[in-house]
């Protein structure tokens, strides 16, 4: 038996289009059987993905797609892992605030250059 999958998914938990459990919707409409949520830095999506598995009929793996740190163009996608996994939200969180004090450091080079951007516009 030939199964779809798709292991690598992104929700509006960071840069994706779908909510978390619309995304398993989207996922169920295109014939997909297995869906793993991988959003970047976070977990916050995954476990309304999981509920929204059985409702539509389909496995829902727990994941998330984190940054290498000896290449910014590597990426690391963490599948299957447990429910209360601390160090991992404890690690996306560190993650998540470098990002956010990255943004500032943004847009203070780019001022430097003299060009005018926003805070929204580097989000």
């Amino acid at each position: 038996m030939v199964q779809m999958v798709d292991l690598h998914t992104h929700s509006t938990a960071s840069d994706g289009q779908y909510s978390p459990s619309c995304l398993v919707q989207q996922a169920k409409q295109a014939g997909i059987g297995v869906v793993a949520l991988t959003d970047h830095d976070t977990v916050a999506g995954v476990e309304e993905a999981c509920q929204a598995g059985p409702r539509y009929g389909i496995t829902v793996l727990r994941g998330v797609e984190l940054g290498a740190k000896e290449d910014r163009h590597m990426h690391i996608l963490g599948l299957g892992f447990c429910s209360d996994c601390t160090q991992l939200t404890l690690l996306c969180q560190r993650l998540q605030d470098g990002r956010e004090e990255r943004k500032y450091r943004i847009i203070d080079f780019l001022h430097e250059k003299e060009i005018s951007i926003s805070l929204e516009e580097v989000e």
